[in-house]
């Protein structure tokens, strides 16, 4: 079987050396897009009816002159004039830089897409693989965010179609999510005619793109619009916002300038669960999707984990809890976007839920699943996806992969709906047993001294130096080996609430990389910084070296990573680790347990430099043998 979208992605490829030096590597693309669009047209003619000037009129001009650019430019033109849904697509993106490629590369580019699309007798459908790769290429190149193959396959498959189903997708990008839908119902041997698709986008560029992609794929039912969802929003009807059935979306990451003082005197009643602040925008974009669902509507979206336990968005989350939208959270791996590893779950919303899912919420964890890597992107595999589809339609609970979660459990936990604290903090808090929470043993659990790079520049040059000032980087195999660029004059407050003491254990504070370290005698003057927590126990009730060796125990570092917040940037704070539970030990029994822990470290270090030691001199002595010179 000929592979069109194979072929046709490789010639791109291919072609694309051509515009080294003359244009940009994604308007290059985008301009031989432009010119198989033009030959696609042709061919589908009669299947689509599109109205598409006759290609043969280029056999009559010389095509390496600017007669073939003009005639070029004029056929763009034509197919937009009679063919609306083309509007912009060849004079604002394909063709926008027309003018500074030589005709006879425009020529021999063209004739290569002709002769392509010959070789199957001009019986091309769709282009869809091959058009979403060359997509793909552009926004990768330009750093983008791209919905990945494994989020659109698993949006398709967890959503059953029924006959005139409206979907939409209000932050529509180049449009994938739908694209992926139509391609499933078409597989399904659905009548793909009685579905609509719906979809507005922000950046007139992408807006152009998704028009092109749906066409190509052979869609007809579609009606994509260029606007901003939250600050105009385009489909209105008797002054409410449509309805649809489904939604799916990924929305943008990170967005900062969403809208917030627009939604304060907003139209449609799209923020009832409060509005979230100006500087995370997930909570407001979920709202305008669940404000445009049907009554029995469902939507997917897909989030980074901050939003799922932010303090301030806990009255968002509480609304929408207690009004049981919540169907499934779904963990995916990290780095399953080619623009960031930053940790990423799917939610399942349903207005609808059947009667034995009411008042709950399936998680599922698939964060760990062993996945393809492809150029540092992970990948699901189709058995993966159809595994995680059972899980949600089957309602399964497995062990340590998915379970169901009651809303009175998740009120409980004051509406944290992080997977990490259910599936694994309250599984190993059944099962723990003689346990304490750590602020019943610390004397005192604080954060350090954040100090402005300005700040401590200034300190570093005082002439009155006398502490250090410790950050991460200085915590190395499990000791702490100060710079010296450190030594600062300090201010005294930092000496009054910052300095650390002897026994003290310090903990990283930000990063998912937990490191810790114990404070030893004869450990110079020094002040913790903002990226520590610091520890200080009560000496009578618990033993520094029994909690840290507790701490880097595969259990310490579950809990600890339970207690973690942020986005980004995932950090601890002090008042998460005073409730972190710590084993119940007689304070005797600890310092039979410390001098164990410390005699196996130093015999295991010992062993260390015997090793390296003996594999010195025997290097030494095949070097003399072989009369090797060591420089």
């Amino acid at each position: 079987m000929y592979d069109m979208d194979k072929n046709l992605y490789r010639l791109t490829q291919q072609l694309s050396d051509d515009f080294k030096g003359i244009i940009d590597y994604e308007d290059g693309l985008l301009f031989d897009l432009g010119l198989f669009t033009i030959v696609w047209l042709d061919a589908t003619k009669a299947k689509y009816g599109w109205i598409v000037p006759d290609i043969n009129r280029f056999k009559n001009i010389d095509g390496i002159s600017i007669d073939f650019l003009q005639e070029l430019i004029r056929v763009g033109q034509e197919i937009e004039q009679m063919n609306p849904e083309f509007k912009g697509i060849f004079s604002e993106l394909c063709f926008y830089k027309i003018d500074r490629i030589p005709a006879k590369v425009c020529w021999s580019h063209f004739r290569k897409y002709i002769r392509l699309v010959s070789i199957v007798d001009m019986a091309i459908d769709t282009a869809g693989t091959f058009v979403q790769k060359v997509l793909e290429m552009i926004f990768k190149k330009e750093g983008e965010q791209i919905t990945p193959d494994s989020i659109r396959k698993l949006m398709a498959h967890l959503v059953t179609i029924q006959d005139n189903a409206k979907i939409a997708d209000p932050f529509l990008g180049i449009g994938g999510n739908l694209i992926e839908v139509h391609q499933r119902v078409v597989k399904s041997g659905f009548n793909q005619n009685n579905i609509q698709f719906y979809g507005q986008e922000i950046n007139s560029r992408t807006y152009l793109l998704a028009k092109l992609n749906f066409l190509l794929n052979g869609i007809e039912n579609f009606d994509i619009r260029l606007g901003d969802s939250i600050r105009e929003p385009k489909f209105i009807q008797a002054n409410t916002l449509l309805k649809m059935d489904y939604i799916l979306s990924d929305i943008p990451f990170g967005l900062r300038s969403w809208g917030y003082e627009e939604a304060v005197h907003e139209l449609y009643s799209r923020f009832k669960y409060g509005i979230p602040s100006k500087s995370f925008a997930e909570w407001a974009l979920i709202q305008h999707i669940l404000a445009s669902l049907k009554n029995n509507g469902k939507a997917i979206v897909t989030i980074p984990k901050g939003p799922l336990f932010r303090a301030n968005e806990y009255k968002i989350r509480q609304g929408i809890v207690e009004d049981d939208l919540i169907e499934c959270i779904i963990e995916l791996p990290d780095s399953i976007y080619a623009t960031t590893n930053i940790p990423v779950n799917m939610i399942i919303f349903n207005k609808d839920k059947s009667q034995d899912r009411k008042e709950k919420i399936l998680l599922i964890d698939a964060s760990h699943m062993e996945v393809e890597k492809e150029r540092g992107q992970k990948k699901l595999s189709d058995e993966q996806l159809e595994y995680i589809a059972d899980i949600y339609y089957g309602g399964l609970c497995i062990d340590g992969i998915s379970q169901f979660i009651t809303n009175e459990t998740v009120r409980k936990h004051e509406y944290n709906l992080n997977l990490i604290e259910y599936l694994k903090i309250e599984a190993l808090k059944d099962k723990l047993t003689d346990m304490i929470e750590l602020r019943d043993v610390a004397q005192k659990i604080f954060r350090g001294v954040q100090i402005p790079k300005k700040t401590f520049e200034s300190v570093k040059k005082g002439k009155n130096k006398s502490h250090y000032i410790l950050s991460l980087s200085d915590i190395n195999e499990d000791r702490i080996i100060l710079d010296s660029n450190s030594l600062v004059e300090p201010q005294q407050r930092w000496v009054k609430n910052y300095e650390i003491k002897e026994g003290d254990v310090v903990l990283s504070a930000r990063g998912t990389v937990i490191k810790s370290a114990v404070v030893e005698a004869g450990l110079p003057p020094t002040i913790a910084s903002g990226n520590l927590v610091v520890i200080r126990l009560k000496k009578n009730r618990y033993n520094p070296y029994v909690l840290k060796f507790y701490l880097d125990s595969p259990l310490g570092k579950t809990l600890l990573e339970g207690l973690q917040t942020g986005t980004s940037v995932t950090v601890i704070n002090p008042s998460n680790l005073e409730k972190l539970m710590v084993p119940k030990v007689d304070i005797t029994e600890q310092t039979e347990l410390a001098n164990r822990i410390l005699e196996n470290e130093n015999a295991y270090k010992e062993a260390i430099r015997e090793a390296e030691e003996r594999k010195k001199l025997t290097i030494q002595s095949i070097y003399q043998e072989l009369g090797i010179i060591n420089l």
